[in-house]
């Protein structure tokens, strides 16, 4: 499969599936929509549909759709290649696993994804730890499910720093359409090792359309 462009690479919700139907918000004023927004805050997309007139193209969502510090993107592969983590027990790890990585304030995971012989993440590394630590912690925390698979994870992984400032959407939709890419999923089915955070749910969300691996107009424009 094709990758994103990885410059400067470096050698070293939870979604539990992607957002199915959503409720929808009408008539309420920014702070009420916001607290509601609040209250929703699990790892995980958001079950509500933000408000009308809400457009994530707009200024007013550009601080939450930017790389913040300390934002890396993270690539893990078994060895030699071998597919066999598009499975459920491995996605259910998986979903835990990322979970366990924000409860331990080991990083808090943007956004990622499961593929057949790998895995993509974006993460927010604290200062107080070096991102390659990041990557053993959840290797370390999978390590058991490949091994009952027969799997294991290739000697090293990579890992590259996101621009700070720059804008997420692409990356975002870049990992969100994968698994429709890589035919491990029909379009318009949840992919259960999809993850997306609540936080970058809100923004995100509404650029999908609703579909499980759908691509909107929208999509097409900022694209372009």
């Amino acid at each position: 499969m094709q990758h994103a462009p990885q410059p400067g690479r470096q050698s070293i919700r939870g979604g539990f599936a992607a957002p199915g139907p959503a409720r929808q918000a009408r008539g309420l004023a920014p702070r009420v929509w916001a607290g509601i927004q609040g209250l929703a805050a699990f790892a995980g997309h958001s079950r509500v549909r933000r408000a009308p007139g809400m457009d994530p193209l707009s200024p007013a969502f550009l601080p939450a759709r930017v790389f913040g510090p300390g934002c890396h993107y993270f690539t893990f592969r078994t060895r030699r290649g071998r597919p066999g983590l598009a499975v459920p027990p491995v996605c259910a790890e998986f979903q835990a696993a990322l979970h366990l990585l924000g409860l331990e304030g080991v990083s808090r995971v943007r956004t990622a994804v499961v593929l057949a012989a790998e895995l993509h993440l974006v993460a927010a590394v604290p200062e107080s730890r070096a991102a390659d630590q990041v990557g053993l912690v959840l290797q370390g925390k999978l390590a058991p499910s490949l091994a009952r698979l027969g799997l294991a994870w290739a000697p090293e992984f990579s890992h590259r720093p996101l621009p700070a400032g720059a804008d997420g959407y692409p990356t975002f939709r870049y990992l969100y359409r994968a698994p429709y890419r890589a035919r491990l999923a029909a379009e318009g089915e949840a992919w259960a090792g999809y993850h997306c955070a609540e936080r970058d749910w809100r923004w995100f969300g509404p650029l999908t359309r609703g579909s499980a691996g759908g691509a909107g107009p929208l999509e097409t424009a900022v694209a372009a």
